[in-house]
């Protein structure tokens, strides 16, 4: 399951999980970036700094999957209200 959103995340939360991910590669961390805070659409990211677009959704599939983990740790720890899936 996506649990971030094209265009609507802020990027003092894509930085805090990126920092989270074992994701090094500068180029992979700009694509996610550019797609989840600025909205730019998976395609035009992988073309327009030209990355291999096996590796963008392996980062996009890890990010979420932090994402969703956090968002689960909040949920047990009272921070949010559980999402309903």
């Amino acid at each position: 399951m996506k649990r971030l959103v094209q265009g609507l995340e802020s990027l003092e939360k894509i930085n805090i999980l990126l920092s989270m991910t074992s994701i090094k590669s500068d180029v992979i961390k700009t694509a996610l970036t550019r797609h989840y805070v600025y909205g730019w659409n998976d395609e035009h990211v992988i073309e327009s700094l030209s990355i291999d677009s096996s590796n963008f959704k392996r980062a996009d599939k890890k990010l979420n999957e932090y994402a969703d983990k956090f968002v689960r740790l909040c949920e047990i720890e009272g921070l949010v209200k559980k999402s309903v899936k």
